[in-house]
């Protein structure tokens, strides 16, 4: 699941992000704000960075890397790099630069699209600029052009939020967590162990719904991004990661 992945992505980048300045063109404390237009923005630079810096070719190395490395691995860079890059472009608006940044300038986005409403043209316009941070990732890491023929519907989607969350929340998956993520002590090697059980239960359930593979896990989660507004899947996503997060320990 996007949302829960994106926690576990954003908190191994924690140590990284909060050796950089705390603070840039902000007063202490103060917390920043986004109108539609600066949200939109915002993810526009990005799709620059991400298609004409260093991003760009970093991101190609993790394709390149498809023989020697897992998905998780590769899906964890993938990460890191849009989450530094992020960092990078929502600074000068504002926000401290780690993950407290982060996590706000995306309570801001939602908080945008709640006023906007995703149906109107503010709220289609900054959709298409998110989707276009999306694509250029999935494109560049992991070879896979979405387009509208590889996107899974919204009912599939559900179901598979569904499923995934169930089987995080098992008792045999609860106790993979404690056996293999709990008793690690070194963080960056808890998150590593973490995103690989996360990816592993996202494909013993994708075959059920005719998905399988790498490709099938990257549209899975390209479908979910579109969706990542949704009730139902938000509140399977959210349930799973209190679970994880509960058992696995120093997350």
């Amino acid at each position: 699941m996007l949302s829960s992945l994106r926690i576990v992505a954003l908190r191994s980048a924690r140590r990284t992000l909060s050796t950089q300045p705390t603070s840039f063109w902000a007063i202490p404390g103060a917390v920043p704000s986004l109108n539609s237009e600066q949200a939109t923005a915002c993810f526009e630079t990005v799709s620059t960075y991400l298609e004409l810096s260093r991003a760009n070719d970093m991101l190609k190395e993790i394709r390149l890397s498809s023989n020697t490395q897992s998905l998780a691995t590769r899906w964890q860079r993938m990460f890191d790099i849009y989450l530094t890059t992020q960092l990078h472009v929502i600074h000068p608006y504002g926000y401290a630069a780690d993950q407290h940044g982060l996590q706000q300038f995306n309570m801001n986005v939602a908080q945008v699209m709640q006023s906007a409403g995703p149906e109107t043209e503010t709220g289609k316009e900054l959709l298409d600029a998110q989707k276009e941070n999306w694509d250029l990732l999935l494109e560049r890491a992991f070879g896979v052009v979405p387009d509208e023929s590889t996107v899974i519907d919204l009912d599939t989607c559900r179901n598979i939020a569904t499923s995934v969350s169930a089987k995080i929340q098992s008792d045999d998956f609860t106790s993979k967590i404690e056996e293999q993520v709990g008793t690690i002590s070194d963080p960056a090697a808890k998150q590593a162990a973490l995103m690989e059980l996360i990816v592993n239960a996202h494909e013993d359930i994708m075959p059920n719904f005719g998905l399988e593979g790498e490709e099938g896990y990257v549209r899975v989660q390209s479908s979910m991004m579109r969706y990542s507004g949704d009730q139902q899947i938000m509140q399977n996503m959210q349930a799973a990661m209190m679970h994880v997060q509960s058992k696995a320990g120093g997350i």
